[in-house]
């Protein structure tokens, strides 16, 4: 912008260049604004990270969801773990299965969960998932480091996370889109259809899009958790053992002693009743 403009001229010049670079009639476009707010809405109902904090009837529903979905896990998990017992017992003996059973089993797991559900839909338990894993195989409180080793990140790696994160909200806001089209088949009813195929393509890019996050998060943390446990001082060298993730949390999480971590397997047979607890939030 040029110089000699006035300030406050100079910024709404630049907000509407960028606005129309990107797209948009101006920078304050009334649909772009909406589809934004409404994907902030699709984004905090995918992840649901604080959903016990929901209001009284949405936060029963999810409870509801979570439950369902421990049970339909925990049965899927039990029967992939009784495969892979069977399998080793017939290695021992000196013969060896077919892993495709094997492989069908935890296909069928990994589409409730990857681990024990705690939130009440997928997307956002791929990305708890990765705090569950590092707090088992660490000791560490992923929301009590990350402030931390994101400082400690090379820009290449905090470059592709970045990406990734924005691709996720981006993917949010393209499926909120499809909340503004039914309203129109009052006048026009070709709109439905495509309501339905921007819903479900909104879908599609959100999982691929959570999936891709929570791989680079966890993938991030256990590359460079060591480089952050020698930063303040800790006496620390080779991988990273769980008396330094205990020591590494207690140090950023202001006095967090980390909690007994989940079992090497983490899936419980199902008993026909209901577990309200759920692993460390992140």
């Amino acid at each position: 912008m040029p110089a000699v403009l006035p300030a406050p001229e100079r910024r709404t010049r630049a907000a509407t260049g960028t606005a129309r670079a990107l797209g948009h009639r101006h920078a304050l476009d009334p649909s772009q604004l909406a589809a934004q707010a409404a994907g902030t809405l699709v984004e905090q109902g995918c992840l649901a990270e604080d959903w016990q904090a929901w209001p009284g009837p949405s936060r029963r529903l999810a409870d509801r969801c979570v439950a369902r979905r421990r049970r339909r896990w925990a049965y899927a998990a039990a029967a992939h773990h009784d495969a892979r017992e069977h399998a080793a017992r017939a290695l021992a003996l000196g013969r060896r299965t077919d892993p495709a059973e094997r492989h069908r089993l935890h296909r069928a797991m990994t589409r409730t969960a990857s681990e024990q559900p705690a939130r009440p839909g997928w997307n956002g338990d791929r990305i708890h998932t990765a705090a569950v894993r590092l707090e088992r195989d660490h000791h560490l409180d992923l929301g009590a480091v990350w402030p931390a080793l994101w400082f400690v990140l090379p820009d290449p790696v905090r470059a592709e996370i970045t990406e990734a994160r924005q691709t996720l909200s981006r993917a949010t806001t393209f499926a909120a889109w499809s909340a503004f089209y039914p309203p129109l088949t009052y006048w026009w009813w070709p709109v439905a259809p495509i309501a339905a195929s921007l819903a479900a393509i909104g879908r599609i890019r959100i999982r691929s899009a959570a999936d891709g996050y929570a791989l680079r998060v966890e993938a991030a943390a256990r590359l460079h958790a060591g480089d952050l446990a020698r930063s303040p001082g800790t006496e620390h060298s080779g991988p990273l053992t769980t008396e330094t993730g205990d020591a590494v949390t207690r140090l950023l999480g202001g006095g967090y002693i980390a909690a007994t971590p989940l079992s090497g397997s983490t899936w419980v047979r199902p008993t026909g009743r209901r577990s309200r607890s759920e692993p460390g939030r992140w």
